[in-house]
């Protein structure tokens, strides 16, 4: 994401969106009575009699609602601000998607909020490729900010015994065929292979590309299925490289209250016990699921998360949005969607 300008006293932003998941870093911060300002088309009506034509225009919109839809964040709202000929307060939807500018404007900005922005133009622009696999499976995942996305799997034939091996052979050149294939698309600058037991030691043998071999790191998982993504994401030996990726972030922090949970420690979690450690100004980490706010935003009532956001931040906490997209954040969601990691106990 690109920051084209700012005006903070007047609570505005600029923003020129560079990859699908800036529009998920946008989705996090667009609350309702927000100002979103961007080109957008609309159908105008020639004369009271006459026939509709599309127009492409710019319009300002006060929020209802936002939504994210795979690479397109769709925002809702009353028009505030446009061409004379689009009434003031009907209703419009702007399509937000990779290379759009928008301008954002609040009468007041959260820490967290600008914490977002700036981590979104921050981020570290790295491409990752996971693949998890055994002697019959195998799954290829993008990584990507808010989560991973699935590109393929394949399957092959189980072997019998007598001619296991070469059955096997064509399957690990299928899979390194499939990383080469992927990686001359995307570039990637690392690919983290997971398998059960010996098996990446087979493949390894199949990676003959020197460049390839340079971007490869490998790591032990328990099976081939999605699953086992993430349970790649956790390894220690691709922490090193992952540390910076969101959801790795994430998924270690909800580990964090998981472990909390288990030993019944400095954790709270549910909308009560969150609500009387934010007030007690208990909360070191506040974690809040995508879905939640989602559902707030929905039913009308954000302003009670807006208020514990607020708080925790007057009390020195971090706010940390998980997305539901990840074995973490449905963790995250099983818990209610909501969790603290807490400085003290509560009684």
């Amino acid at each position: 994401m690109k920051v084209l300008s700012k005006n903070l006293k007047l609570g505005e932003m600029n923003l020129l969106v560079e990859s699908s998941d800036d529009l998920w870093h946008l989705y996090s911060v667009i609350g309702k009575n927000d100002r979103v300002r961007a080109k957008t088309s609309r159908k105008i009506k020639i004369g009271e009699e006459g026939d509709s034509v599309k127009k492409t225009m710019a319009l300002t919109l006060s929020v209802e609602k936002a939504e994210l839809s795979g690479d397109t964040l769709r925002v809702s709202g009353l028009v505030i601000d446009g061409p004379e000929d689009v009434p003031r307060q009907s209703h419009h939807s702007i399509s937000l998607c990779q290379g759009d500018s928008v301008q954002i404007a609040k009468s007041s900005w959260l820490d967290f909020e600008l914490k977002r922005i700036e981590s979104a133009v921050n981020e570290l622009k790295t491409n990752f490729l996971l693949v998890v696999f055994d002697r019959e499976d195998a799954v290829f995942a993008l990584m990507r900010a808010s989560s991973y996305h699935i590109l393929s799997k394949i399957h092959g034939d189980v072997a019998k015994k007598r001619v296991q091996s070469k059955i096997q052979g064509n399957f690990f050149d299928v899979i390194v065929k499939q990383i080469k294939s992927y990686d001359e698309r995307y570039s990637f600058d690392a690919v983290v292979i997971g398998s059960p037991s010996f098996w990446k030691t087979e493949l390894s043998k199949f990676i003959s590309d020197s460049k390839l071999k340079k971007k490869v790191f490998f790591a032990v998982v328990s099976g081939a299925d999605e699953s086992s993504l993430y349970e790649l994401l956790k390894r220690e030996e691709v922490k090193s490289i992952l540390s910076k990726q969101r959801a790795h972030f994430e998924i270690l922090l909800v580990n964090d209250v998981l472990k909390e949970i288990a030993k019944g420690g400095l954790v709270a979690y549910g909308r009560t016990e969150v609500d009387l450690a934010v007030n007690s100004g208990a909360v070191l980490s506040l974690l809040v699921t995508d879905s939640l706010i989602s559902s707030f935003k929905e039913d009308n009532s954000y302003s009670f998360l807006e208020n514990l956001f607020r708080l925790t931040e007057k009390n020195s906490g971090k706010i940390v949005i998980v997305s539901s997209k990840h074995e973490g954040g449905s963790k995250l969601d099983g818990l209610g969607g909501i969790a603290a990691l807490l400085r003290f106990r509560l009684n």
